[in-house]
């Protein structure tokens, strides 16, 4: 009697192995415990051929600079512009100070901007998470012609969600040569949002010239005329490689002189 009890107690294991069976494999292959694989939200072709035309723009990035702003839908494309001399080698990234938690991005770098203004449709290069976390980064990227390329952060679940996209110069000699000429005048593209404010401000408020003038030649103002000529699109005048402090020391002066002098003031 004992030694069949004892029998029965040691097929017991082996029973109940053999009626849980194999475990069974979840759909899609990946064994259980295992993540999805993570996917890189590329910007879809477009039948330009220019990468910009599928994604949403959003100004500059100044070397050394960074910029910060928020995805509003899934999937979605953010493009920066950017400016380099022939040789510059590169660092971007979406740093973990500035995004939002559990974000997933994707980054692709494309250029140089050609004469017809496209970007062309093949990235130079590209990351998904070589950055913190599920954040992408691409380190070291030399950019053999000088010019004007586009940096494109993207995302496929990151909706309301924000990140800071960073620029740096790995190799001290990224900044893009630009011709002193381009600062000795007042660029139209800023001289008429000059003039358009000065004689609104008169007509909506009954001030002076001078008072006018000083309201609408501010350092805020000087920010605000910078980013309106050289955020909004591919297309920024070729000053606005020199970025925003070369303008505030260097061309913002003539256009205070120059509306002091139309102005009679």
């Amino acid at each position: 009697m004992l030694r069949k009890r004892l029998q029965s107690w040691l097929m017991l294991p082996a029973l109940m192995l053999w009626g849980c069976g194999p475990a069974q494999e979840p759909e899609g292959g990946s064994s259980l415990g295992e993540s999805a694989q993570p996917l890189l939200y590329a910007p879809p072709a477009s039948a330009s051929g220019n990468v910009l035309d599928s994604t949403e723009y959003m100004g500059r990035v100044e070397l050394g600079g960074a910029v910060q702003t928020r995805f509003t839908a899934n999937p979605q494309y953010l493009s920066f512009g950017f400016s380099v001399r022939p040789g510059a080698q590169v660092k971007l990234e979406v740093t973990h100070l500035g995004s939002s938690m559990y974000l997933d991005t994707g980054l692709f770098v494309y250029g140089p901007r050609r004469a017809d203004g496209s970007y062309g449709g093949a990235a130079l290069a590209q990351d998904d998470d070589s950055g913190y976390g599920q954040l992408s980064r691409v380190d070291a990227l030399t950019l053999a012609q000088g010019g004007d390329y586009l940096a494109v952060v993207s995302t496929g679940t990151g909706a309301g969600k924000q990140f800071r996209l960073q620029l740096d110069c790995a190799n001290g000699a990224c900044a893009p040569v630009v011709d002193p000429a381009l600062y000795r005048r007042c660029d139209w593209d800023v001289a008429l949002p000059i003039k358009e404010c000065v004689e609104s401000t008169v007509d909506e408020y009954g001030v002076s010239l001078a008072e006018a003038y000083d309201s609408c030649t501010g350092p805020d103002d000087a920010h605000a005329f910078y980013r309106e000529a050289c955020h909004t699109g591919g297309n920024a005048p070729a000053w606005c490689q020199g970025g925003e402090t070369q303008f505030a020391l260097r061309m913002w002066p003539v256009c205070q002189d120059h509306f002091q002098h139309d102005y009679g003031l």
